[in-house]
């Protein structure tokens, strides 16, 4: 089983025959107790034809790891094929230089091979196999090693240590179940049916494919995207409108004022055919009069009841007699008796605590204990302690004799903020005063 060192490494059929023997295969695991036994052997009878060089075996694998997708089966494939590199540098007599020159493999990947075959046989050699097979370039001492080379300058007979190759869980792999196995060998009677293999031309065609395959990806991708965006961009659309007709922005409507005039220029004015519309000078005197006249009116039927300004405010401020309170004046009203605004501030104040809890439940079990002790009543039909998006909320009436008592306790509670405001009510019970609590949840 010799070879020239000059000619090309090549396989007869005795090589095959020790090569699989070598193997030390376990036919019964490979083929699922013997079903499928004449399956793989009619992969290795196609793979394995007599006559081929190890250059042109090795393109073989490359052809079946080009075809078949990652997992089982290919790792199975590099396996083999590592070992048939093993087993042509400790039977042919060949160098790293000459199985790296044959088989298109860089002169490190034969070399880790080749290491890490040995390394598993003899593991207490690691150091001396590690120098030994430390060939990255051409000029590199042990490129040019052989198998008989390597045996004269070990301290162990590695002849015998090498004379059937480890013994791995690949040897058992029950490669035929898989429907990749099947897949893979008719493909290899379609394409290798003679030795001369043209790899470039499988390679040109498979990339062409793969290419073909990336790129409708990448286009239905890139449509399914438009559409998704599109779609949110629609959504958005939809919701805001649905928002905007949920919201009532309540403002004086004052009908006698064209707005259609507004920022227009004197030549459109004056083509204008309702100009003939507008106020004169006697008009903007009659204007004057309206608002002295009319809004006062106006103040007799209020439009809507907002707020006053909120003011922070503190314990420390809280007045001591709430009944006093009540009839001041708020420093808010406006001094002009013209403007209809002035009916909009009341001369009641109202306490808002806003509050902070990471426990809603224990927040509303203390609060309902101080609303007992301090009998503490519903202000409206609003249920106190109702759970809204975001926490909870309160709208009570507070005894005015204990209001300063109320807010102390509710600020040891938790983390809380008073404000104070200034409304017109009319129907607070009398000794009591209205408190909105917002209890908000972390």
């Amino acid at each position: 089983m010799s070879q020239s060192l000059i000619g090309p490494i090549v396989f007869l059929k005795r090589d095959y025959a020790h090569f699989e023997k070598w193997l030390n295969l376990d036919y019964e695991a490979l083929t699922w107790q013997g079903r499928f036994r004449n399956d793989f052997n009619q992969f290795w009878d196609i793979f394995f034809v007599e006559g081929l060089s190890l250059g042109q075996l090795i393109d073989r694998f490359h052809f079946c790891l080009h075809s078949c997708e990652a997992g089982p089966l290919s790792s199975w494939l590099k396996w083999l094929m590592n070992h048939l590199v093993v087993y042509s540098f400790l039977n042919k007599e060949s160098s790293i230089k000459e199985i790296s020159l044959q088989t298109g493999l860089s002169l490190s990947e034969v070399s880790l091979i080749l290491r890490n075959f040995f390394v598993e046989k003899c593991p207490f050699l690691e150091d001396e196999l590690s120098d030994k097979f430390q060939v990255n370039h051409l000029v590199s001492p042990n490129v040019n090693l052989t198998f008989e080379k390597l045996c004269k300058e070990s301290s162990i007979n590695l002849k015998e240590a090498t004379k059937k190759a480890q013994t791995h869980v690949m040897a058992s792999l029950e490669v035929t179940l898989y429907k990749e196995f099947k897949v893979l060998t008719d493909k290899m009677i379609s394409k290798l049916f003679h030795p001369n293999l043209n790899l470039k031309k499988i390679k040109r065609e498979t990339n062409w494919k793969l290419q073909l395959k990336f790129w409708r990806d990448v286009v239905s991708f890139l449509f399914v995207g438009a559409i998704l965006i599109f779609i949110v961009q629609q959504g958005n659309r939809l919701w805001e409108n649905y928002l905007s007709e949920k919201i009532s922005i309540y403002e004086p409507k004052l009908q006698w004022l064209d707005k259609s005039l507004v920022f227009r220029s004197n030549e459109e004015i004056q083509n204008d055919q309702n100009i003939s519309n507008l106020p004169t000078e006697e008009g903007f005197e009659e204007l004057d009069e309206v608002e002295g006249g009319l809004l006062p009116s106006i103040q007799d039927n209020i439009r809507y009841e907002p707020e006053s300004e909120v003011e922070l405010t503190s314990l420390e401020n809280l007045p001591l007699d709430f009944d006093e309170v009540d009839l001041e004046t708020s420093r808010y009203e406006e001094s002009s008796e013209r403007g209809y605004r002035d009916s909009r501030y009341g001369n009641i104040k109202v306490y808002r605590v806003l509050m902070r809890t990471q426990d809603t439940f224990e927040m509303k079990k203390q609060l309902a204990v101080l609303l007992q002790q301090y009998k503490v009543s519903q202000a409206d039909n609003v249920l106190p302690g109702t759970l809204v998006p975001g926490g909870m909320y309160y709208n009570l009436y507070v005894p005015r004799k204990f209001l300063k008592e109320f807010m102390a306790q509710i600020s040891d509670i938790g983390e809380a903020v008073l404000y104070e405001s200034r409304v017109r009510l009319r129907d607070i019970p009398k000794g009591k005063t209205k408190v909105f609590i917002w209890v908000k949840r972390i």
